[in-house]
């Protein structure tokens, strides 16, 4: 008999910050998908909002172009220290992107 494996989510990180072009001012609203609670928008001249927004769809999002779509390389730079995630968010995009280990 096979032991049971715990339940993994599928998380997807991108391979360079040169294809995440989100945007980087403004209001925005997630599409259901990612954000599944309430509907609210995110003004994104507002840091913590812009927080809250990139830790939801770093763990939310199963695409990639989701990721390109709502998430800025120069703001997931600047941001990323402030960023709570879980290690399975968190490890993959640090091994692929050195840019956010380093915090260049």
């Amino acid at each position: 008999m096979t032991p049971a494996r715990p339940f993994t989510r599928p998380y997807v990180a991108a391979d360079s910050l040169d294809e995440l072009r989100g945007p980087t001012n403004g209001e925005f609203t997630l599409p259901r998908r990612l954000d599944w609670g309430p509907a609210r928008p995110f003004d994104l001249s507002n840091e913590r909002h812009l927080v809250i927004m990139y830790e939801t769809v770093l763990n939310e999002a199963r695409d990639i172009n989701d990721l390109r779509s709502f998430v800025n390389g120069h703001s997931l730079v600047r941001l990323w220290p402030s960023l709570t995630l879980p290690p399975e968010v968190r490890t993959p995009w640090a091994e692929r992107i050195p840019e956010l280990s380093t915090g260049a």
